[in-house]
């Protein structure tokens, strides 16, 4: 499956117009290998894995995890994640050695990613579920070193030690737009991938637009967002 395919069938599922059964594993960005318990993929010779248990929900965890009041976007597998990944490492002197990832979801895919080229990453979701089986994905994944943190959009970061914050796919829900706001504002560099999602993704550009210079680049069927604090 394509990634423009996917993400019509992840917006239609959010939307609840139809069932989420997608063959996520389809996504067409890096190489992999397939086992009974996971994919595994292939970066600049590095192993990153992906349990597969975390493609695709049976519905007794989704329950669960809509019982959470923050979004259950993080359950599912995005493919802007990848595409993030890719042009980071295509385009390694945006980034700062400290890196903050915002809305990882479950797999912490960009900030693994990212930490095995070096950078010291801290991978964070704001739903406590979500966050349990990024610890499962993370630990799948410990010869890269990484640490996750609960973090809810909108909170102060305490110590905050990083200059530069990362998220994929993170625009599609407005009313969380105003907590997003004030959480990038903690930052001098964001750098994010989305698709345009219905408009979704401009209205925060230009939400945010009196606080940052923002770039937008058409790469990979997305777009790659600069944001650069004034």
């Amino acid at each position: 499956m394509k990634q423009k395919q996917l993400w019509g069938k992840l917006k239609n599922y959010l939307l609840q117009k139809e069932e989420y059964q997608p063959n996520i594993q389809k996504i067409e960005i890096f190489p992999y290998e397939e086992t009974n318990e996971y994919f595994e993929y292939n970066v600049n010779e590095v192993k990153i894995k992906q349990l597969k248990g975390q493609n695709v929900l049976d519905r007794d965890t989704l329950v669960k995890i809509n019982e959470n009041p923050i979004d259950n976007t993080g359950s599912f597998y995005w493919p802007s994640e990848q595409i993030l990944a890719k042009y980071l490492i295509e385009n390694q002197e945006l980034l700062s050695d400290n890196i903050f990832e915002l809305g990882s979801g479950k797999s912490g895919f960009c900030g693994l990613v990212l930490a095995s080229l070096g950078k010291i990453v801290t991978i964070t979701d704001g739903n406590e579920q979500i966050l349990e089986e990024l610890k499962q994905n993370l630990q799948e994944n410990n010869h890269i070193k990484t640490q996750c943190k609960l973090y809810r959009w909108g909170e102060v970061i305490p110590d905050l030690d990083y200059n530069t914050a990362i998220m994929a796919d993170c625009f599609f829900f407005e009313k969380y737009h105003n907590e997003l706001l004030i959480t990038i504002k903690q930052f001098k560099k964001i750098i994010a991938a989305a698709p345009s999602r219905g408009g979704s993704l401009e209205r925060f550009i230009e939400l945010s637009k009196d606080d940052f210079n923002i770039i937008k680049i058409e790469y990979l069927n997305v777009f790659i967002i600069i944001f650069q604090k004034k």
